[in-house]
């Protein structure tokens, strides 16, 4: 009786073992990172950037089929912060989707980029979504950002210039 437990012991051990050195070669196989999520779907996406010429926001709000990008400015008049609507321009949802997984977006939640040592200004960030029906991610930086975060600026950049 004895001799089977030990026996029963190994066996549960060794198959432990053999779980951990499948993850551990999975996740060095990935680069030591876990898979991109997947954006299936998202609601709304807002990037708050603050920089030297002033305070900009990129409003993306998905109605449907089709999204809506929207480029906001800030202006300090009377001590008071107002918000203006610089322009807006229209995208198809699936375009939208394909270039946030294009940029990796999903990564970004929870990135904090610690401003850089002997770097005396910079476009700090904030960024807030919902994804994947109810998912919410948030990122910040100061002068250190994501990866795909310039290519995701350049792609909103160019929709906005149409």
């Amino acid at each position: 009786m004895e001799k089977n437990k030990k026996m029963i012991a190994f066996i549960i051990i060794f198959a432990a073992a053999a779980v951990i050195c499948g993850s551990l070669f999975f996740l060095k196989s990935v680069g030591g990172r876990k898979p991109t999520e997947e954006i299936h779907s998202y609601k709304t996406i807002k990037l708050k950037i603050n920089g030297m010429r002033g305070t900009r926001e990129y409003e993306i709000n998905c109605q449907g089929e089709i999204s809506e990008i929207s480029l906001y400015r800030y202006f300090y008049t009377n001590r008071k912060e107002e918000r203006r609507l610089e322009k807006s321009a229209f995208t198809g949802t699936e375009e939208m989707i394909n270039i946030l997984n294009s940029c990796k977006f999903a990564d970004w939640n929870g990135f904090k980029g610690k401003h850089p040592k002997n770097v005396h200004d910079g476009d700090m960030f904030r960024l807030e979504a919902v994804i994947n029906e109810n998912k919410t991610i948030t990122a910040e930086g100061s002068a250190n950002f994501p990866n795909g975060y310039n290519e995701f600026l350049r792609q909103i950049g160019a929709i906005l210039a149409d």
